[in-house]
């Protein structure tokens, strides 16, 4: 909670600042703030559905794994190696 307020006094500090030492330059970056945002959440919509389903795999690749290594214990268990 501290840190979210701290950037933001930070963040809109920073704008005051700018503001004051050149106001063009200010005003393009606020219109390319957008776009940055647009791109950080698509990217972050695409890393998320990644991970799921890298999740979902490791998921049914554990089942199978369990599954063998169970069967190879039975195995040990009935020849007796």
């Amino acid at each position: 909670m501290g840190e979210g307020i701290q950037f933001t006094v930070t963040v809109i500090g920073g704008f005051i600042y700018a503001f004051y030492e050149s106001w063009e330059v200010s005003l393009i970056i606020l219109a390319v703030v957008p776009l940055m945002a647009g791109s950080a959440s698509f990217m972050l919509t695409v890393t998320t559905k990644q991970t799921e389903r890298k999740n979902q795999n490791y998921t049914e690749t554990g089942k199978y794994m369990s599954y063998i290594i169970y069967l190879y214990h039975i195995s040990l268990f009935v020849y007796r190696i």
